[in-house]
Parts: structure tokens; C-alpha cells; sequence
């Protein structure tokens, strides 16, 4: 991704345009193919992994959470360090910029891991994990006590 932040800033007509103006050019496109729901900002078109918006920037395909980062937070796009959703924010397809932050894998783990998405080994990817399973257990002790 090194020639990503150098590259011209072109439109689809092939306009020359300054980095800032090609910022909203993409952002207007990106408008066009989202829902909000009063919290979050869905984006309905490509999705990556298991259901991440993806975009074309600059002729390469990267996340549309990097590019939020990088547009809105100032995150390089050439960094180690990944866009991640805030604990509040409950869809992968948001990209609502306040629902993003710049950080690690491993805070990232940390917020899935408190907010019970986290999910333990390849098996348990169409149920709760069990860290789910026991806080949910855990939480309801509590209730009854």
C-alpha cells in the first residue's frame, strides 16, 4: 500500500484533484450507499471478511473503516495499527466516524472479548462463545440473587 498516499487524487472522469477534495469525492460516494439508523451508519455496498465495508481508494481495494480513520482521525493508512469499532457500535458494516477508533489488535480482542463477540476457536463462529455463554450464566446468577 506504499503508492496508496502518494498516488494523484483522480476522479472516475479522470480529474486531477487536491487529496482533501478527493476525500469528499469519496465520501459523497460512500453517502450514496449508506442507511442511517439514528446510531450507526451501514454501509450497504462491497463487503470483505465477514461483513466489512470495502472500497476502492486511489485504484486499490482497502476497508472503509481504514479509510474513515484515515480521513476523519488521521490514522496513516500505511500503519500497523487498524481502525476498530468502539464497544457501542454493534455492526461491522458502521462507519459512522465517532464509532471508530485508531488502535491494536490487541485492544480490539479486549473489546470483543468485554462486550461478549469474541469468539473462541473456529467452532464456535455460529453460537456464543463460551465467554458469552458464562458471563450471560454469570449475569443471570446475579439477577436472581
Amino acid at each position: 500500500m506504499g503508492e496508496l498516499v502518494s498516488k494523484l487524487a483522480r476522479t472516475k472522469s479522470g480529474k486531477v484533484i487536491s487529496e482533501e477534495q478527493y476525500i469528499q469525492y469519496v465520501l459523497a460516494r460512500i453517502q450514496q450507499k449508506t442507511i442511517n439508523d439514528d446510531e450507526c451508519w451501514r454501509y450497504t455496498g462491497k463487503k470483505v471478511g465477514k461483513g466489512y465495508g470495502c472500497i476502492t481508494y486511489k485504484d486499490v481495494t482497502i476497508r472503509l473503516n481504514r479509510f474513515i480513520a484515515y480521513a476523519f482521525h488521521g490514522m496513516d493508512l500505511e500503519s500497523e495499527l487498524q481502525a476498530n469499532h468502539t464497544q457501542d457500535c454493534k455492526f461491522k458494516d458502521c462507519w459512522r466516524p465517532t464509532h471508530l477508533y485508531v488502535g491494536t489488535q490487541k485492544e480490539n480482542v479486549k473489546d470483543q472479548i468485554e462486550t461478549g463477540n469474541f469468539h473462541f476457536g473456529s467452532d464456535n463462529l455460529n453460537k456464543p462463545s463460551k465467554y458469552t455463554v458464562h458471563m450471560r450464566e454469570q449475569e443471570a446468577a446475579k439477577e436472581v440473587k
